[in-house]
């Protein structure tokens, strides 16, 4: 699998690298979802402003607690229900033993 290509707040390093990307009202996830990318997207973006209702998932290698953090802040921020889509058998697994599964949407 190639790595994702560069997009606004690309996140570079030793590692395969991430994104997190707003267009609209969907939040982008690629590749690894940690803290050093979550910090640093957080910094830049409230998360909770942005009138986010869906989080595609579908390119995610690796999601970390700060991602989880990330995609529970979003839920809370709407009175309606946030759909996730895409997601694979291990993102899945995160989000049922986290409980987070319980507050979105799942689709494929």
């Amino acid at each position: 699998m190639r790595p994702p290509p560069p997009r606004p707040d690309y996140l570079t390093g030793d590692h395969v690298g991430g994104a997190l990307t707003v267009a609209g009202d969907v939040l982008t996830m690629t590749g690894e979802i940690d803290y050093d990318l979550t910090t640093r997207w957080q910094a830049e973006h409230d998360p909770t402003l942005l009138g986010i209702q869906t989080i595609d998932t579908s390119a995610v290698t690796f999601l970390g607690s700060s991602g989880l953090r990330l995609i529970s802040q979003v839920t809370r921020a709407t009175d309606l229900p946030v759909v996730l889509r895409g997601a694979s058998p291990m993102t899945h697994a995160v989000l049922v033993i986290s409980g987070l599964d319980r507050l979105l949407v799942l689709k494929d």
